[in-house]
């Protein structure tokens, strides 16, 4: 059985006992760390760390974000096309400040640069800014998808190099896309309290942004289906709840969010594709009954510091849900001792099905190598089933 029919049982609670990772995510500087402790400088890290197991591919098109960093690693600004110049327009003994790709004024510290900015300005302040931002995020801009798309190209993986540049559909590992976000994408817009107070004071406005990315996705997908290629599942972003629930309230949720998921679960459901995977870190109690009620069945990363419990989740919601994650990343700081304290509620997530053991967010570089791969050695030594 090959990785993809091995991903698609598991994601349907057709396979149990088996340990496949939906995700290797780490901070640059982790890959640089892990590199001084022996790792080698030319091999794909995705390829190292996951043994040889377990390929999961995307789509490579920009439709949310785009990463300025190796590894999919943070500034992320919004995937405008045409992009702004990326221009430092001041700068003083200790920081500097950059107009951002997406037209953004982000301030960073020069003692390291690499940590999260100072957000200064976002993109869409207002209605007038967004009517001309609009212009910069079209789903078929020149740049939007990249060069090489329609074929296995631009991948995280590099074994089996004899797939590279071979139709999509001859692949043996899933497949996916990321490109809906109702919620996200606007946060990174117009910052949270921006569209806190849009979402009061103009509501109409967020209404006509969040149609507006309901049939920007739209026209993603069917670009990807006119071409010839079947997704195996979609990725959605969000990140918006904190260490306790909800950034906002479970009505506008409900009403302003779940009805556009639905419109874009049932197009893709009736393009073949049902497993939807969202991306939000943060407490989700309150999100995941909307999610399911908008027809997505898939949560991740399951942040442990924030009280997720992937245990408690598989009992409460069953075979509705397929979860992703709640592998606390600190344990992995300690040692193997603490890493297979962690791993002590993995065995029985993983007979239930419908679970990818992953760990809860970018694996930070206070991690060592050796503990990595120890986790992922103790994950295959669960499997169950051929």
């Amino acid at each position: 059985m090959n990785d993809r029919e091995r991903f698609c049982d598991i994601a349907h609670f057709r396979r149990n006992g088996d340990p496949f990772v939906f995700r290797h995510w780490f901070w640059f500087e982790t890959v640089g760390r892990w590199q001084q402790e022996g790792m080698p400088g030319d091999v794909s890290p995705y390829d190292y760390v996951s043994l040889g197991r377990d390929r999961v591919e995307y789509i490579p098109v920009n439709t949310l974000t785009v990463s300025l960093r190796p590894y999919h690693n943070s500034p992320w600004p919004v995937a405008v096309d045409p992009a702004y110049e990326r221009q430092i327009i001041d700068e003083d003994e200790r920081t500097f400040t950059v107009r951002e790709i997406d037209g953004g004024v982000v301030r960073f510290s020069k003692k390291d640069p690499t940590n999260m900015p100072q957000f200064l300005q976002y993109p869409v302040p207002d209605r007038k800014t967004w009517n001309e931002f609009k212009l910069r995020y079209h789903p078929i801009s020149p740049n939007r998808f990249l060069p090489g798309w329609e074929t296995i190209s631009n991948t995280d993986f590099q074994r089996n190099p004899e797939f590279q540049g071979k139709p999509w559909s001859e692949r043996d590992f899933p497949l996916g896309v990321a490109a809906i976000s109702l919620f996200g994408i606007f946060r990174d817009m117009m910052g949270l309290r921006g569209i806190s107070y849009a979402l009061y004071d103009d509501r109409v406005l967020i209404e006509e942004m969040m149609n507006y990315m309901v049939e920007f996705s739209l026209v993603i997908f069917q670009k990807i289906f006119d071409a010839g290629i079947h997704l195996d599942f979609v990725n959605l972003w969000e990140d918006m709840c904190y260490k306790v629930g909800l950034l906002i309230s479970p009505k506008i949720v409900k009403e302003m969010m779940v009805p556009r998921y639905r419109i874009l679960t049932d197009f893709l459901r009736n393009h073949g594709v049902d497993i939807f995977m969202l991306d939000c870190d943060g407490n989700v109690s309150e999100l995941v009954p909307l999610l399911l009620e908008g027809g997505v069945n898939g949560i991740f990363p399951m942040e442990v510091q924030a009280d997720m419990d992937p245990v408690a989740f598989r009992k409460e919601y069953g075979k509705d849900l397929i979860i992703a994650g709640g592998i606390d990343k600190r344990a992995l700081t300690h040692g193997k001792k603490e890493v297979d304290e962690e791993l002590k509620k993995i065995p029985w997530l993983l007979e239930q099905g419908g679970y990818f053991p992953i760990v809860d967010h970018l694996v930070p570089p206070d991690v060592p190598l050796e503990n990595y791969l120890y986790m992922m050695e103790r994950l295959q030594n669960m499997r169950t089933t051929g």
